[in-house]
C-alpha cells in the first residue's frame, strides 16, 4: 500500500483503528485485515470512487457487471449517474446475467428525468424483452387477502436477492414516462408481467419480505 507523505511517518493500523473508533465505519479482528462494518459503507464509497474516475467507468463495468458481489455498486451507480445512456446498450448470453441486466434496467426505469423519449422507450422495450425471458424463472404466483407470494423454479439465495432488488426498485413510484392504461405499460400475458405492471402502476404501498424459497408482497395497511 502507497500512502501519502505524512501518513507514511505514522503506523497505519494506529490510523485505521482511530478511523474505526471515531466513525464506527471500519472493524477488524486482528489488526492485519480490515472490513467496512457494513456491505453499504463499501458499497457508497466504491460509488464514489467510479464516479471520480468516471474515465475508467467503461472497463470496470465490462468486467464487474455481471458479478453478482457487484449487485447494489451498479444500482447505486445507475441510480446516482447524470448520464444513465451509457448502461441502454447492455446486452447478456445466459440467464443469470439476463437477471442481473434485469435489475439495471429496472434502476434506469426510475432515471426517466435524465433520458428523452426515444431512449426511454429503447430501455423499456429492453425492459419489456428480460421480464419476458424472466417469467421462465417463476414458479408461480400466488395472491392472498393482502398478500401476493412469488415462488422460483430455482430458489437460491442469490435468485431470490435479485428478485427482491427487482420488486423493491419497482416500487418506487414514477409516472412521469407512463400511462395507467388497461394494457399496462409493459406488454404480455404471462403472470409476472402482468405483476410488473400492477406494481409499477398501483397507488398502494408495498412491504417485501424474502423467505427461504420465496418473495411475498404485502400491501401496506396504515
Amino acid at each position: 500500500m502507497l500512502l501519502p507523505h505524512k501518513l507514511a511517518e505514522h503506523n497505519i493500523n494506529s490510523i485505521l483503528s482511530e478511523i474505526a473508533e471515531a466513525t464506527g465505519l471500519l472493524t477488524s479482528e486482528d489488526h492485519n485485515y480490515w472490513t467496512f462494518s457494513h456491505i453499504f459503507f463499501q458499497g457508497f464509497f466504491c460509488v464514489n470512487y467510479l464516479i471520480d474516475k468516471s474515465s475508467s467507468v467503461s472497463s470496470d463495468y465490462g468486467r464487474f457487471k455481471d458479478d453478482y458481489n457487484w449487485i447494489n455498486v451498479w444500482n447505486n451507480l445507475i441510480a446516482m449517474s447524470s448520464d444513465p445512456e451509457f448502461y441502454t446498450a447492455d446486452k447478456s448470453d445466459n440467464e443469470y446475467a439476463k437477471s442481473l441486466s434485469l435489475v439495471r434496467m429496472t434502476t434506469l426505469l426510475r432515471k426517466s428525468d435524465y433520458m428523452d423519449s426515444i431512449i426511454y422507450s429503447d430501455v423499456l422495450n429492453q425492459f419489456g424483452n428480460l421480464i419476458g425471458s424472466y417469467s421462465q424463472m417463476i414458479e408461480s404466483i400466488s395472491y392472498a387477502e393482502n398478500r401476493i407470494n412469488i415462488m422460483l423454479k430455482n430458489p437460491s439465495d442469490k435468485n431470490l436477492t435479485i428478485l427482491w432488488y427487482i420488486l423493491c426498485i419497482l416500487l418506487i413510484k414514477n409516472h412521469e414516462h407512463t400511462s395507467e392504461s388497461e394494457d399496462g405499460f409493459i406488454k404480455g400475458e404471462t403472470k409476472f408481467v402482468k405483476l410488473i405492471n400492477q406494481l409499477f402502476l398501483s397507488k398502494e404501498n408495498y412491504l417485501l419480505n424474502k423467505t427461504e424459497n420465496s418473495i411475498e408482497i404485502l400491501i401496506d395497511i396504515p
